[in-house]
């Protein structure tokens, strides 16, 4: 009996120690997550706050290139020199006004999709809403709370991401269309609602700067550091160089 319970102790004891030394070796190891400033948290609390100020425009460049759309097909008329006697041409016209047709509706949908996805989308909000009452003592559950944090920063920016290439396409596409066979005037509008098209592309969403701004900041932390260094030579003298000290 008594072996039986120095054999339970040793064991027990033994699961202590291991348990103990796991907890010392996640202590030592360096987390990117909770190394970058501002931590994730950090800045999703900051962003969250600013939501508010850009409540209908968080894709303000989709929102303008819709409007561009709209009015290109209210311009859009077809050319002088096609004629509706002739079967051929009035084919074209027809398919013209399809087009004219499908660039409004195509125009207003871009224009109450990003209106109402800026305007009812608090994804910093929800996100720090849900981190904001999680433990954060050990080092186990600041990394834990970081890793949903940046979760929260990474989403919006995929979706405007998405939202993004579907527009420029779709609308590059239709407004493309719009300048052939149609009038000087259609193709001139149409022409500028093709650059507008374009717009995301240039002016990228506060969602995919935060989220593109977080990663650069954490792929810092274990860069290369470059500075100006003093070389010896063969001779005895020294000549200025360039070295590069690498941290992990």
């Amino acid at each position: 009996m008594l072996r039986i319970l120095l054999a339970l102790s040793m064991s027990f004891n033994t699961m202590a120690f291991a348990q103990q030394k796991q907890v010392k070796e996640e202590d030592r190891l360096s987390y990117p997550e909770l190394e970058v400033t501002p931590r994730a948290s950090e800045r999703l609390e900051i962003e969250a706050k600013r939501e508010d100020k850009k409540k209908w425009f968080a894709l303000g460049a989709i929102q303008f290139s819709s409007l561009m759309t709209i009015l290109a097909s209210n311009q859009a008329e077809v050319s002088e020199d096609l004629d509706s006697a002739d079967p051929s041409d009035a084919q074209t016209i027809n398919a013209y006004d399809d087009y004219q047709q499908d660039a409004l509706i195509l125009g207003s949908a871009w224009f109450l999709l990003a209106a109402a996805v800026s305007g009812a989308y608090r994804p910093y909000r929800s996100g720090f809403n849900e981190i904001k009452d999680m433990p954060a003592k050990t080092k186990r559950e600041q990394l834990t709370r970081e890793r949903l944090a940046e979760e929260s920063l990474y989403g919006p920016s995929k979706m405007a991401e998405t939202l993004k290439w579907l527009s420029v396409l779709t609308q590059g596409f239709i407004n493309y269309r719009l300048i052939s066979d149609g009038n000087d005037t259609a193709k001139s509008v149409a022409g500028v609602a093709t650059l507008a098209a374009l717009a995301p592309l240039a002016f990228e969403s506060r969602w995919v700067s935060v989220a593109r701004n977080h990663k650069m900041y954490k792929k810092k932390i274990y860069g290369p550091l470059g500075t100006a260094i003093l070389m010896p030579q063969e001779n005895g003298k020294f000549a200025l160089g360039y070295g590069i000290t690498y941290s992990f």
